[in-house]
C-alpha cells in the first residue's frame, strides 16, 4: 500500500478521534493557517498518543520538535510556500507570551516570502530583549537588534524585512544575505536607506562586515535568486557588465540579465524551462527571441542551477566565449 493510500482526512477519523477533539482540531488548524504545536494540542485535548497516529497517518506532519503542519496542506504546497509554513510552526512551538524570541535571518526570510539561500534546515530566533546567543538541536538563538526590529505577522513574531535581510548577511554571508536582499529591494519591501541604517547602527556586531559587502554588491534590477549569484560569478571574474541593458530587434525590445557590451556577449540565467499551459510555443518564441538578438550580432550564453553549482566551469566558459569572439574580431573580412 502506497503512503498516499495510507493516509487518512481528518474527516474520516470517527473511529479513534473524538468528535469533540476532531472538530476542535480542525478549527484551530484553519485559524492558524495549517500550523499547530503540541502545546496547542495539549490545549484541546489531544494526547501524545494522538498526536504520534496522526503523524503516522499524515494528517499531521512534524517539522520540528514540538512543530506541526497540516499534512495535506504541505503535500500540496510549493518550496517557498512550505518553507513559509514550516518556519510559522517552528517559530510558534518557541513562542511564549509575551515573546521572548522573534524569527531572524532565514527563518524570517521564509515567513516574508523572501528567497533562502542556501537552504538551512535550522530554525533561526532573534531575543527579544538581552542575552546571548546559544542553540541546541535544530535552532539557534542570536542576539537582539532591539524592541523596534520586529513585528507580529500572520500571528507569528519575526524580524522586519530589513532586519531579516541583514541578520542572513550577518549570520550566513554576502552572497546568502546579498541573494534576500536583492529580492526585498526588487520588490520593494524595503529600502537601501533602512538597510543602510541597520548596518550603520550594528559596527561592532560580528558579522556586519558581510552585511556591508551586501550594500555594496547589491542590485535591485535582479529577478531572481539565479540573477544574483550568476552576477557574482562575473563580479568575481572582474568583467565590465550591464544588468538588464534594453536591446532594440526587428520583433521588439528585449532585456536580457546581463550584457558584456565590450565583446558583444549576454547571459541570461533560466532558472527553469519554460512552456506555455497548452504546452506548445515557448520555446519557439524563446528561439525567435534568441534569433532576433543574434541578427543584432549578440552571443546569448545560457545558465542554469547546474552551472552555478560549479562557478569555475562556469567561468571557464565565458572566457572561452570571449576568447573567441575577440579571435573573430581580428579576423579579416
Amino acid at each position: 500500500m502506497s503512503t498516499a493510500s495510507r493516509k487518512i482526512s481528518l474527516a474520516a477519523q470517527d473511529h479513534w478521534l473524538g468528535i469533540v477533539a476532531r472538530t476542535a482540531l480542525r478549527a484551530r488548524l484553519t485559524t492558524l493557517g495549517g500550523i499547530i504545536t503540541a502545546r496547542d494540542l495539549r490545549a484541546i485535548g489531544i494526547s501524545s498518543r494522538d498526536t504520534a497516529r496522526l503523524v503516522r497517518e499524515g494528517s499531521l506532519r512534524r517539522v520540528q520538535r514540538g512543530a506541526y503542519v497540516e499534512g495535506s496542506l504541505l503535500d500540496a504546497a510549493g518550496l517557498d510556500e512550505r518553507r513559509l509554513l514550516e518556519a510559522r510552526a517552528c517559530v510558534r512551538s518557541l513562542m511564549t507570551d509575551p515573546p521572548s524570541v522573534v524569527a531572524g535571518q532565514q527563518t524570517a526570510l521564509a515567513i516574508h516570502r523572501l528567497p533562502v539561500w542556501p537552504v538551512d534546515r535550522t530554525t533561526h530566533v532573534v531575543r527579544v530583549g538581552a542575552g546571548r546567543s546559544h542553540g541546541w538541536s535544530g535552532v539557534r538563538v542570536h542576539r537582539s537588534f532591539g524592541p523596534s526590529s520586529w513585528a507580529m505577522y500572520d500571528g507569528v513574531p519575526a524580524l522586519d524585512p530589513a532586519f531579516a535581510v541583514v541578520s542572513t548577511a550577518v549570520w550566513h554571508g554576502t552572497e546568502s544575505g546579498l541573494v534576500a536582499c536583492d529580492a526585498a529591494l526588487h520588490q520593494q519591501l524595503v529600502g537601501f536607506a533602512e538597510l543602510r541604517r541597520i548596518v550603520d547602527a550594528n559596527p561592532k556586531r560580528p558579522g556586519i562586515n558581510h552585511a556591508r559587502r551586501m550594500l555594496e554588491l547589491t542590485d535591485p534590477a535582479a529577478e531572481s535568486p539565479g540573477e544574483t549569484r550568476t552576477r557574482l560569478v562575473l563580479l568575481g571574474m572582474g568583467l565590465r557588465f550591464v544588468s538588464q541593458p534594453g536591446i532594440p530587434t526587428r520583433i521588439g525590445q528585449f532585456f536580457p540579465d546581463f550584457a558584456l557590451p565590450d565583446v558583444g556577449i549576454l547571459i541570461e540565467f533560466d532558472g527553469a524551462v519554460k512552456y506555455r499551459k497548452d504546452g506548445s510555443t515557448a520555446v519557439v518564441d524563446e528561439k525567435a527571441r534568441e534569433d532576433a538578438l543574434r541578427e543584432q550580432g549578440w552571443l546569448v550564453i545560457r545558465v542554469i542551477w547546474s552551472d552555478l553549482a560549479d562557478p569555475e566551469r562556469l567561468s571557464r566558459r565565458i572566457r572561452e566565449a570571449i576568447r573567441q569572439r575577440r579571435s573573430w574580431a581580428q579576423m579579416p573580412a
